[in-house]
């Protein structure tokens, strides 16, 4: 498929094969042949990259994974943490105990 610049106006013209010819068939002149132009590009664009967007996202699938687990990990030590410091979770948020001596400094 290709665009052709002749004197001024740009024609579009799409090659199909028949056997071992090539023909090319008239499809538009002007605005027209660069929409079908761009078109074109587009269309190839995606064809060649549409593997590559599938690859990426199963790498960033199995990235976030390992970053859920390490996560997981983090929260475990810093549990330890707290709780080897005196202290526990009410809520969800962690708090000193009361009259415990390590923490009361």
């Amino acid at each position: 498929m290709g665009l052709e610049k002749r004197g001024n106006n740009y024609y579009y013209y799409q090659k199909e094969r028949i056997g071992d010819k090539v023909r090319s068939v008239y499809a538009g002149k002007g605005d027209i042949a660069l929409m079908l132009h761009w078109l074109n590009e587009d269309r190839k664009e995606q064809r060649k990259y549409g593997s590559l967007r599938d690859c990426i996202k199963a790498e960033e699938a199995e990235l976030n994974d390992a970053l859920d687990s390490f996560s997981d990990i983090i929260k475990v030590f810093i549990d330890g943490f707290y709780l080897t410091n005196g202290f526990h979770q009410h809520k969800r948020q962690w708090r000193r105990k009361r009259n415990d001596k390590r923490t009361n400094e």
